[in-house]
């Protein structure tokens, strides 16, 4: 399995889950599934190539934001030559304040469900596309352990976002297992997955890549 470098956890200066952060999820029913990268899935490296064709082709662009991940998936972005045509940017907003101020998530979101809930991974995704303009954007805010998890959000609990200028923003919600290593790579996958579940493929054909597993909820 295509791996990243290991990289702590969500939380800010005081706790990326902050106060009320046991509250029950808006917009979430059914029971997510389990995300599950088999050794026959294709790569993390893989998938980003995907969405680099993709994206390219449709002459679109893309940004993200990231916190548990750690800058995984914009490093997988930028590490393939021509990226500067297609990806714009990333923020890795770790901290609670960092969310706020760099990504303009609402405190009150921050507070009444904490750092790693649906309503905040929405709004880190609509922080990027305004912030740099893009045709979409990803966001992902979860725990990636080995500590922080709660008996509500256990270590692997993962919220990943799309947002986009012409379609309605979309969550998912994940809960993966493994190493912190393992979560990560798991949750920059399903990012690009998402992405490309999401983007139009070429003559209308499917694109063989399966969609992201777990409780998708549009926003209201």
């Amino acid at each position: 399995m295509d791996m990243g470098q290991r990289r702590g956890h969500d939380r800010g200066r005081k706790g990326g889950e902050g106060k009320g952060s046991d509250a029950e999820l808006p917009g979430a029913s059914g029971s997510p599934a389990t995300e599950v990268l088999s050794a026959s899935a294709p790569s993390l490296s893989a998938l980003i190539r995907r969405v680099a064709r993709r994206l390219t082709a449709g002459q679109l662009t893309l940004a993200c934001a990231e916190s548990c991940t750690g800058g995984l998936f914009a490093h997988r972005c930028t590490a393939l030559p021509g990226a500067s045509g297609w990806f714009l940017g990333g923020v890795v907003a770790y901290s609670n304040e960092a969310k706020s101020s760099l990504l303009n998530v609402p405190g009150y979101l921050l507070g009444r469900y904490g750092a790693v809930s649906r309503p905040v991974a929405l709004a880190m995704a609509r922080g990027a596309l305004e912030a740099f303009r893009s045709d979409y954007a990803l966001a992902v805010t979860g725990i990636a352990g080995p500590g922080g998890g709660t008996l509500r959000k256990p270590v692997g609990t993962v919220w990943i976002a799309l947002a986009s200028a012409n379609a309605p923003p979309v969550a998912v919600l994940l809960h993966l297992a493994g190493t912190r290593r393992a979560i990560q790579a798991a949750s920059s996958a399903a990012l690009a997955r998402l992405l490309l579940d999401a983007l139009p493929s070429a003559r209308g054909k499917p694109h063989g890549i399966p969609p992201v597993s777990g409780t998708m909820a549009l926003e209201s």
